[in-house]
């Protein structure tokens, strides 16, 4: 009975998790108009796509794949790259609406006062917000 109560305490901080990663959406300016699949709000997608990084981070193999939406069953296989636990563990948090990637390449130099070397740094990727014009600071 123990295991019982303990898989169901999982099973509701995994639809928590769901549930906040709506409010992630809402903060960022997400438009929740949007539907895939034929119907299915883009917004369900990612909440269940946050809801699977939960269970891999937490050990779980069986990932959600499946979500009921106004009677009808969406299979969500189509929606992610992968159905492991290894694809979700790797997740990265969606961008918002005015969000890209932008690519940081510091300046590569010779390094004259040891032994003239190449030295290569490495290249960065943040998050920039187009409409602010600037960086979007995680803090």
């Amino acid at each position: 009975m123990l295991n019982k109560s303990i898989k169901e305490s999982e099973d509701v901080l995994f639809k928590l998790g769901h549930e906040l990663a709506h409010a992630y959406d809402k903060d960022r300016g997400f438009d929740f108009t949007s539907t895939s699949l034929g119907g299915l709000p883009s917004s369900e997608i990612n909440g269940v796509r946050f809801e699977n990084y939960l269970r891999a981070q937490d050990g779980e193999s069986r990932m959600r794949l499946n979500y009921t939406f106004g009677g009808t069953n969406y299979n969500l296989r189509s929606s992610f790259d992968g159905n492991s636990a290894g694809y979700f563990n790797s997740y990265i948090a969606p961008l918002g609406r005015n969000e890209v990637y932008k690519r940081i390449s510091p300046i590569n130099q010779f390094n004259p006062n040891i032994d003239n070397t190449y030295v290569r740094k490495p290249v960065l990727y943040r998050v920039y917000d187009t409409k602010k014009k600037s960086f979007v600071s995680f803090d």
